[in-house]
């Protein structure tokens, strides 16, 4: 396998990764955007309900209070779209220093392209760093 070969894998492995990421997160922002949808929906009905009641203003404040509700769910839903991408990213950080840094990480691409797996190839780089570190302790 050439270093171009190896180097284009390594380029298609962290693309996709990357755009598994970007469809989750596109997938919370569609999902989130239904909700709004429905929230102004409900609120277009509060204020429809409000504007066609004249003796029954008990219904139309409950309708609208809904709306208000549809609303806040929404705004709910999108803190946790944040929250699921800020876990990702948390994740992706706890990766990348448990596998010893970028090198580890690449070395774990490395060992998924000779077919060892990732940690396979984590593994074998930190004991060459541990190694390095026995003989020249710097």
């Amino acid at each position: 396998m050439t270093f171009a070969q190896v180097g284009s894998k390594i380029v298609t492995i962290a693309v996709t990764a990357w755009t598994w990421l970007a469809n989750g997160a596109h997938t919370a922002y569609n999902f989130v955007l239904g909700l709004g949808a429905a929230a102004q929906t409900g609120y277009a009905a509060g204020l429809g309900a409000t504007a066609t009641a004249t003796e029954g203003v008990t219904g139309a404040t409950v309708a609208a209070e809904a709306s208000v509700g549809a609303f806040l769910a929404t705004v709910g839903e999108a803190a946790l779209a944040i929250g699921a991408l800020y876990a990702n990213y948390r994740a992706f950080i706890a990766l990348k220093s448990v596998s010893g840094g970028w090198e580890g990480m690449k070395a774990g691409i490395g060992g998924v392209l000779n077919g060892e797996g990732y940690f396979k190839g984590v593994d074998d780089y930190q004991n060459e760093q541990a190694r390095g570190a026995a003989i020249d302790p710097r």
